[in-house]
């Protein structure tokens, strides 16, 4: 009886078992396998999922209180720490005035 000795070797790769380094670089050579890097994917419905396509409102209106929309709107976040606008320096002195 012939054992092939390739034959087992690919058939416990396809199984998902290994083979020696030096076996496997033969393997190679006469391209019968290959190393191959399979990446893959996972896609899960996140927090935002029921909201997509809905625009978000920027501010809470009067109408929107009167009508009880608010409670299934969704509202774009708000920055409380931004600095704001800088004041202006405030009115010229009469005489300033008169120098330019």
């Amino acid at each position: 009886a012939i054992e092939d000795t390739v034959q087992e070797q690919l058939k416990s790769l396809l199984a998902g078992g290994t083979v020696p380094d030096d076996q496997f670089a033969l393997l190679q050579k006469r391209k019968l396998a290959s190393m191959v890097t399979i990446k893959s994917l996972k896609v899960q419905p996140g927090a935002q999922f029921s909201n997509f396509g809905q625009k978000a409102q920027a501010d809470l209106t009067h109408e929107m209180i009167v009508k009880g929309t608010w409670s299934e709107a969704v509202f774009k976040p708000v920055n409380v720490a931004a600095g704001g606008v800088a004041p202006t320096g405030g009115a010229l002195h009469p005489l300033m005035k008169v120098r330019s």
